[in-house]
């Protein structure tokens, strides 16, 4: 899946068991600046507790591909109905939240000093797009919303 991800500025939602919000446990946005090819080079950017087991970084910042292989279901999703010139900048946006603060209780949608994994994707395409990615409009927005959302489509699925 991660070969055909690199076109542009996409989302990966992944399963690895279901949690209280749904399906989807965590989701990511694929940079692929930083992409050699290796599933150890920094491909996605997402807003986490950490980034490998024990190195505090709670924050928005790059992962590696390979963290993605570890999760028993991948599906990547693009925002068919947003121009490349918009996902790009959506890209941008998430860039410009790098090192900002991970916080996932009472991290509404509508705040922006805190981030969590599905929220920054969102927030995103809904500031540089004008696309709401929140299935059910909730306070929150889940990776399962971005799933179901009218506005994205699944382009490649990986287990």
């Amino acid at each position: 899946m991660l070969d055909q991800v690199y076109l542009a500025p996409r989302v990966i939602v992944v399963h690895d068991g279901s949690v209280a919000w749904g399906y989807y446990r965590h989701a990511a946005v694929w940079d692929g600046t930083y992409y050699t090819g290796s599933l150890d080079s920094y491909a996605f950017i997402e807003a986490n507790v950490e980034n490998q087991p024990g190195d505090g970084q709670s924050n928005v910042h790059y992962s590696t591909a390979r963290k993605f292989r570890n999760y028993d279901q991948a599906v990547g999703l693009y925002v068919y109905t947003l121009e490349q010139q918009f996902r790009t900048l959506a890209r941008n946006y998430i860039r410009n939240q790098l090192g900002e603060p991970y916080k996932f209780v009472g991290s509404y949608k509508s705040d922006t000093s805190t981030w969590y994994c599905s929220k920054l994707a969102w927030k995103a395409y809904y500031d540089m797009g004008n696309r709401d990615l929140d299935y059910d409009g909730g306070l929150y927005v889940y990776p399962d919303d971005i799933y179901q959302d009218g506005d994205t489509k699944i382009f490649a699925t990986g287990s």
